[in-house]
């Protein structure tokens, strides 16, 4: 189960993109959730709560420059409100270029 958060953001199109190392995207995203951007549910995740794993860039036909999607796992499972037994075991935020958390995306164990 996959449940998705999103919040719109407009691309500056002038702007020439300079592509960052993955050291540096998650200096990016540790900031963004240090300011209390990234949530799961009405959970507001810390840097404490997670532990990135990999960095994506990800590219729509219609913009001219690419989304940064960073997968986290959740050191402590979330559990989904309202769903006994499932749990949120990862978090995919993704990210503008210049860092800001636009959408989330809780992965989401279910019981069997």
């Amino acid at each position: 189960m996959l449940v998705h958060a999103h919040v719109p953001a407009p691309f500056d199109k002038d702007t020439e993109y300079i592509y960052k190392k993955p050291n540096e995207i998650i200096l990016l995203f540790n900031k963004a959730v240090k300011n209390g951007e990234l949530y799961v549910f009405d959970t507001k995740i810390s840097l404490e709560m997670i532990t990135p794993q990999n960095v994506q860039y990800v590219y729509e036909l219609k913009n001219l420059k690419p989304l940064i999607k960073i997968y986290s796992l959740i050191n402590r499972p979330i559990p989904v409100p309202y769903h006994d037994g499932c749990m949120v075991n990862g978090v995919t935020a993704t990210m503008t270029i210049d860092g800001r958390i636009i959408e989330s995306a809780a992965h989401v164990q279910i019981p069997e």
